[in-house]
């Protein structure tokens, strides 16, 4: 953390400096830039948000308008639990997702995400005509920028991509 600039968004080195590409981040993780842009709709409403992924209302779900991360992740027990429908099967995948993309990508100490995402994942069959790359790299960068300027203690997530750029231009270069 103390080599990377959240001006320049770049590693500095010894040797030069060197910064994540559209291209890396797509390389990395799989996530392709284009499509659908992704914005949150503020007026989405907690309650679908809690239907469509299944949950109960407690009070362990919500922190303030975020979904907690150890609510909507799918347990074994939970996936054994229910006759494998499409209506169940489009529920734990929706879960899965916002796992993943919550855990990998926004983590933070407080591991929430925002329970307007939900709606992008109403249809499991359109997630894919979103711009999940530009979505996830722009969190990435802002995350970094917030953390070595000091405005948040940690930043968890998808630090896996600095080691492996950091790792390539000490290494590889």
């Amino acid at each position: 953390m103390e080599r990377w600039f959240a001006q320049t968004n770049t590693v500095h080195l010894p040797c030069g400096e060197i910064g994540p590409t559209p291209l890396d981040w797509t390389m990395i993780t799989g996530l392709r830039f284009g499509g659908q842009s992704i914005s949150l709709d503020p007026n989405y409403a907690k309650d679908e948000a809690v239907k469509l992924l299944g949950l109960k209302r407690r009070k362990r779900v919500f922190q303030g308008n975020r979904i907690t991360l150890s609510a909507i992740r799918p347990t074994e027990a939970q996936v054994r639990a229910f006759p494998a429908n499409d209506v169940i099967k489009e529920r734990i995948s929706r879960r899965l997702f916002l796992y993943v993309i919550g855990s990998c990508f926004f983590g933070n100490s407080k591991s929430v995400i925002h329970h307007e995402l939900v709606k992008l994942v109403e249809d499991i069959h359109a997630v894919p005509d979103y711009d999940w790359g530009a979505f996830t790299y722009a969190a990435f960068l802002v995350g970094m920028r917030r953390k070595v300027t000091g405005q948040i203690g940690s930043f968890t997530a998808f630090w896996p991509f600095l080691v492996v750029i950091t790792v390539f231009a000490l290494y590889i270069v």
